[in-house]
């Protein structure tokens, strides 16, 4: 089965190039989906045809926790059919007892659905197990030994030059603010120099414009921003209109690893006041090309910074219910003001 992108979303790396061929390489390719190596976790990837179209990760829970495990696999079932999937891999990382339970809830969620469950996998120690499976020929109870490592997945990954963080939280770290005095005196001379920009909105739009494109070709060329240019383009973006217009000519163009790494480094150095709109489209552009749980935390660092933000607001809400990243594109508000957004208790 060859490699499917990631939510029906542009190819972020060379998946498709790359063919699934057994349950070890399903397995080596989910860090690369999500960015880290799951633990402890269930694992969804949902498929029509050759493509995934949905995928998502769950804590495991404790099986005393009966109404916890029954709630997280019906939403999860719930939000998997809105993709309309032709079948879906469960993958759990952890022993059996702590995987069964959740397996269990979501199968029992997906089939009320009438999605099919085409495998069920499960990896702990180095091994994995088909546990739809009793063939001890080819799926021995104590599992099949597995590196990760050794794969063709991993091989183009690194080829790819993709870096997978060991756990959810090293991921995490790579949008810590960054440590040191700050940017305060050139988010103070930006404000003066906006102050005096001729032009009204028009000279706003190419300022912004003109200072994207300048980030870009900085980023693919291995450069970084200043903090004067950081600062000047962070006040910018604070415009909500000039925020929506970086957005819209982004998803025109062809989405980079540059993307991914001017909000990021954005997000990292500039004043908390001033995160919501690297953070925001941290997210977006995240989202779209595939790194849904990079997406999920650059929104939540936006509602950290600013509860109140509802572009983050919205960007959170539709991830979580399972609406597609193009629900986003070109101007972000107004679409989804025209596209009904459902209630987390709709999803439930």
């Amino acid at each position: 089965m060859p490699v499917p992108s990631c939510g029906g979303l542009p190819e972020p790396w060379l998946m498709s190039h790359v063919m699934l061929r057994s349950p070890a390489d399903v397995i080596a390719a989910v860090p690369y989906l999500f960015g880290f190596h799951p633990a402890d976790s269930l694992v969804l990837l949902a498929f029509h045809g050759k493509r995934i179209v949905f995928q998502a990760r769950a804590d495991l829970l404790p099986a005393s926790d009966v109404e916890g495990v029954e709630a997280v696999g019906a939403r999860l079932a719930a939000i998997t059919s809105r993709s309309g999937p032709a079948g879906v891999i469960l993958i759990g990382y952890g022993p059996e007892p702590a995987v069964l339970p959740l397996v269990g809830s979501v199968g029992s969620g997906l089939a009320s659905h009438q999605i099919p469950v085409l495998s069920v996998l499960r990896v702990d120690g180095g091994r994995y197990r088909e546990m739809l499976c009793d063939n001890p020929v080819c799926c021995p109870p104590e599992g099949v030994p597995f590196d990760p490592a050794t794969t063709q997945i991993a091989a183009s990954a690194t080829f790819a030059g993709l870096v997978v963080h060991p756990d959810r939280a090293a991921l995490a770290a790579t949008i810590d603010p960054v440590a040191g005095a700050g940017i305060e005196p050139e988010i103070a001379a930006a404000l003066d120099r906006l102050a005096a920009l001729p032009g009204g909105q028009r000279g706003l739009r190419t300022a912004v414009r003109t200072a994207v494109r300048q980030a870009f070709e900085r980023y693919m060329n291995g450069g970084r921003l200043d903090d004067d240019e950081v600062a000047w383009l962070a006040v910018l973006l604070s415009d909500v209109v000039l925020r929506d217009d970086t957005w819209s000519r982004l998803v025109a163009g062809r989405s980079v690893p540059a993307h991914e790494e001017i909000w990021r480094d954005l997000v990292r150095r500039v004043p908390r006041r001033y995160v919501p709109a690297p953070a925001t489209l941290l997210a977006l552009v995240a989202w779209r090309t595939g790194s849904g749980v990079l997406a999920e935390m650059a929104a939540e660092r936006a509602l950290e910074a600013d509860p109140a933000y509802r572009l983050a607001q919205l960007v959170l809400h539709a991830m979580r219910n399972g609406l597609p990243p193009t629900a986003l594109d070109g101007r972000p508000e107004r679409r989804l003001r025209r596209r009904r957004v459902p209630r987390v208790s709709e999803a439930a």
